[in-house]
């Protein structure tokens, strides 16, 4: 690892229920920021709206990142966000071209690859740490038929098998300099080009889950603090900080 802290110190579970749920045990804690919890596989993998996440064992990469940076609750998503993109980033080096759904999957031909659950533990107005949980699906040679029509995996789509060992290294390293980079200046403007450039949801038909309601729209913009601007059916304009988010396709099906 050339790292200077994210993923210096790491704890490694051949198997266990949660990689997030363990974080969150020893978060709070004297645990360093940037200490990785990684499984080979996990029994009760979790994934955001309480969904879960298939942990197949020696197959795919499943871990947890615990932060512990000095700055609002309101801010926090832009880590997810920071995460998402890096992620992107480091698939391009390895000739792997995925786009980002916004706010949290990585999406290779149309269909999700990586999933990021951020969890976080906030005063008032300040983070007391937050645990980014990604799980990527690298060299599954088949998926549940349940989650198939919308997932796949780097194998099944490249038909090439990667080192699941540096895919990860690869990450920490790219993510660390993004990081800090943020940390600096609190600004999440420096990566919002970036951002997107690889961002399938930007001008697409979409349905949100916002508010405990659906509702049918197109994304028009996305803000400088990695907020999406999004215009309903009724024409009626809004700011959505988060959501479940799925994309029309052609056919009219939304993925």
């Amino acid at each position: 690892m050339k790292t200077k802290s994210i993923g210096k110190q790491c704890i490694f579970f051949d198997e266990i229920d949660s990689t997030n749920t363990f974080a969150n045990k020893i978060a709070s804690n004297n645990c360093e920021s940037g200490t990785i919890i990684v499984a080979n596989s996990q029994l009760k993998g979790k994934g955001r709206l309480e969904k879960s996440w298939i942990s197949e064992k020696d197959v795919g990469i499943y871990f947890s990142l615990i932060l512990k940076p000095n700055i609002e609750l309101i801010k926090s998503n832009q880590i997810t966000l920071i995460a998402g993109l890096a992620l992107c980033n480091i698939f391009k080096k390895l000739n792997i071209h995925t786009q980002i759904k916004w706010p949290n999957d990585i999406i290779l031909n149309g269909k999700k690859i990586a999933g990021i659950l951020t969890e976080v533990s906030a005063e008032i107005e300040r983070v007391n740490y937050i645990i980014l949980g990604i799980g990527i699906n690298v060299n599954n040679k088949n998926l549940n038929n349940d989650i198939s029509s919308k997932a796949t995996s780097i194998f099944l789509e490249t038909k090439t098998n990667f080192s699941r060992t540096l895919i990860l290294q690869m990450f920490l390293c790219e993510f660390e300099q993004m990081y800090f980079k943020y940390i600096e200046y609190i600004n999440f403007e420096i990566f919002l080009k970036q951002y997107k450039e690889n961002c399938i949801t930007l001008n697409k038909e979409v349905k949100i889950i916002y508010k405990n309601k659906e509702v049918y729209g197109r994304v028009i913009d996305i803000t400088q603090n990695g907020e999406i601007v999004f215009l309903d059916n009724n024409n009626e304009q809004r700011i959505v900080v988060s959501g479940d988010i799925s994309i029309r396709n052609i056919d009219g099906s939304y993925i």
